[in-house]
């Protein structure tokens, strides 16, 4: 079961790199959406906040997305050392592609999280990349996460795909 998977990975956490745990994280998400999955993902939220300082931006996006995917929503310092301190505030979010970037976003706003200086400095990093590399679906995704934390989107996520794509 997915309880023993998870059981099993935590006595041995100490052998777990930091990609490891982001794909551990991803996993229990992605089985959440069949199989009911306890309390034993919140240990890796630990593991995920003291490792925050060594995940690249692909790890993070799939770090968050499996949190939402199970519910999480209780502690924002997950998000603060995942995003604020990693993703932002390093070379994470310069070496981000746009889908990655969107990933992120979609995950705050099915978590909830509603940060409107947090999304627009994401969208803008987002659109400044190459626009060619900026598939519909990051916009969908982007999108998606103004609407479910309630703000509306930057204007940037329309005008500039919308003028070099269409």
């Amino acid at each position: 079961s997915a309880e023993k998977y998870a059981t099993n990975l935590l006595s041995r956490k100490e052998d777990m790199s930091p990609k490891d745990v982001a794909q551990t994280i991803w996993s229990l998400g992605k089985l959440s959406e069949t199989i009911i999955i306890g309390e034993e993902y919140k240990g890796f939220v630990s593991l995920a906040v003291c490792l925050a300082n060594s995940f690249n931006g692909i790890e993070i996006a799939s770090i968050l997305y499996g949190l939402a995917r199970l519910g999480y929503n209780e502690d924002d310092r997950v998000i603060d050392a995942l995003v604020t301190s990693r993703f932002l505030e390093t070379s994470v979010l310069a070496r981000s592609t746009a889908r990655e970037i969107s990933s992120v976003m979609f995950s705050l706003g099915m978590m909830g999280h509603r940060n409107p200086k947090l999304f627009a400095k994401l969208s803008t990093a987002m659109m400044e990349g190459n626009v060619d590399e900026t598939s519909s679906e990051s916009i969908a995704n982007a999108l998606t996460a103004y609407e479910a934390v309630d703000m509306a989107p930057p204007r940037i996520l329309f005008d500039r795909w919308a003028s070099e794509k269409l």
